[in-house]
């Protein structure tokens, strides 16, 4: 019988740290009844290295979008290809804030009405006093004025 306890907890502790070692190095927030996904892609770790491994993910439902403020200091994040992909570019000495914008309504050729979709946009907010070696970004949920994700990234040539 104890024997029997034994192995399920060793079996238990092996399975759970499999499942650790397969996952990647994600964010999960959970921001009301919803979740948000920030990563860095590509090379693991906690270092951005110029043009080769400074792509990001930040992955949520389009009605969260609005509600989302992201402050970076010494790079900015810029839309790569979707709205879910940014990279950070390497400005040292400044602080961006970025979010989504509602674009404008349009008309399809057929005569509907298409809803605007949301545009990551990113804008310059002063100077930072944060060492120039580091790249910190923090999000926002902008109603509840609350901090839900910060980190810190170490810059190298």
């Amino acid at each position: 019988m104890v024997y029997y306890k034994i192995i399920q907890i060793v079996l238990l502790a092996n399975f759970i740290a499999s499942a650790l070692k397969a996952q990647p190095n994600v964010f999960y927030i959970k921001a009301g009844n919803d979740w948000i996904y920030f990563y860095k892609t590509g090379q693991k770790g906690d270092s951005v290295i110029t043009k080769h491994n400074n792509e990001f993910r930040l992955v949520c439902k389009e009605h969260q979008k609005k509600n989302l403020l992201i402050q970076i200091d010494n790079a900015r994040l810029m839309p790569l290809g979707n709205d879910s992909t940014v990279f950070a570019e390497y400005l040292p000495g400044l602080k961006y804030e970025a979010w989504f914008v509602q674009s404008d309504d349009s008309l399809s050729a057929e005569g509907t009405l298409k809803k605007g979709k949301m545009v990551f946009t990113s804008f310059l907010n002063g100077t930072t006093q944060v060492d120039k070696t580091r790249i910190r970004i923090q999000i926002y949920l902008k109603k509840e004025n609350e901090l839900i994700l910060e980190n810190v990234y170490y810059y190298m040539d």
